[in-house]
């Protein structure tokens, strides 16, 4: 089996493999990749982009402000998973949210989720369940 070979924080000469790879974890449209374009130049934005033998696998996204850190798109390519990807990604933001001087690091998933599992194993707790609503147009 394949491992993680490599994490790096992405500049803006990779943003577009970072933006590709997270809109088709996610489903979204590319379009939707020029929205985010923009958190780059904003110092408290770092997009993590995971490798497995020189293909882009997984992302993470890590804003920090104010004592922090709060973890979003966290995902693994379909081709990608069961390798290590997300742990590797979450190992590595989890050191720099702390490197940044966050007092803690935060995110958000569905209760009872595969994902919830694995975030506990990655030292998460839950805090709090919250409702979410929405509209479609």
């Amino acid at each position: 089996m394949r491992t993680v070979s490599q994490v790096d924080v992405s500049d803006e000469d990779e943003y577009d493999i970072w933006a590709d790879v997270m809109c088709r974890i996610f489903g979204h449209s590319l379009t939707m990749s020029e929205v985010g374009c923009a958190v780059l130049t904003d110092p408290a934005v770092r997009c993590y982009l995971a490798w497995v033998d020189r293909a882009p696998a997984g992302v993470v996204l890590l804003y920090s402000q104010f004592g922090m850190g709060y973890i979003d798109f966290v995902g693994t390519l379909p081709e990608h998973r069961c390798k290590g990807v997300v742990s590797a990604l979450l190992t590595r933001t989890i050191a720099d949210s702390q490197a940044l001087g966050d007092r803690s690091t935060t995110l958000e998933t569905t209760a009872g989720s595969d994902a919830e599992r694995l975030y506990a194993g990655q030292g998460f707790r839950i805090a709090y369940y919250r409702h979410r609503y929405i509209r479609s147009v």
